[in-house]
């Protein structure tokens, strides 16, 4: 909530989706920023929990605006993210539909009601110009980072709600199919991650369903799966 309302670009409206959560906490949390808000924000509460892709494709069909960026509830944005990207995409030629963002992995643990932040990297850059066949290698950008036209996500179709985890990575490489997408080098958001001891999570979903995904993915997309994927897979 801070790293929105701390945004030099203030003509946004903040779409949360309470998927299946505590009612009561979700409505006691946003109770706090009410007054900063200024009626730019709106909770859903949704009773049954479909999947992350089903949440964010509620989200997004209660957005109004131009454009849409997911920000899971534990990323964060420089204060200058969304005045970056909408400026980038306002003058960029009209095949380009998308940008996304040079980005900050921030790794960190969670120590009783405190977070300490354990350490942090930059993720690597693209390839340049990036590719469909380069996406479907490596996702160079989590959702955080990644601001694109509403009216372009909806004609490809939406997120996957058919997948359990990496639908964003999926719903990148449709869009690349479709549309151009730009970036941004400029450090302008940060993908936290918390590590749990004994039980590995990528982003916020459980390696099993990761894995499972990502083999499922690369079936459709007529490539390999990585053999060293597979072993480490068999560990958990």
């Amino acid at each position: 909530m801070r790293s929105i309302l701390g945004q030099g670009f203030q003509d946004w409206q903040l779409v949360v989706v309470n998927d299946a959560g505590d009612r009561q906490v979700a409505d006691q949390v946003l109770a706090r920023y009410a007054p900063e808000m200024r009626g730019r924000c709106r909770l859903l509460h949704r009773e049954v929990s479909l999947g992350i892709e089903a949440a964010a494709n509620y989200g997004v069909a209660h957005c109004d605006g131009r454009y849409v960026v997911l920000h899971d509830d534990d990323d964060s944005w420089h204060p200058q993210f969304l005045e970056r990207m909408v400026g980038y995409l306002r003058t960029a030629d009209a095949s380009v539909r998308g940008v996304f963002a040079g980005t900050q992995q921030i790794v960190e643990r969670i120590e009783g009601n405190a977070i300490r932040e354990i350490g942090r990297r930059n993720l690597a850059p693209p390839e340049e110009p990036l590719t469909v066949a380069a996406l479907r290698r490596r996702n160079p950008f989590p959702p955080i980072s990644f601001l694109y036209e509403r009216e372009a996500g909806q004609s490809i179709g939406g997120y996957r709600e058919d997948l359990q985890a990496l639908g964003d990575w999926e719903f990148n490489v449709r869009f690349l199919s479709r549309f151009k997408i730009g970036y941004l080098p400029k450090i302008s958001a940060y993908w936290h991650h918390r590590p749990r001891a004994g039980f590995s999570t990528y982003a916020n979903s459980p390696y099993r369903d990761h894995m499972a995904c990502l083999m499922r993915l690369k079936r459709e997309w007529g490539q390999w799966p990585p053999l060293w994927r597979y072993l480490m897979w068999w560990r958990y």
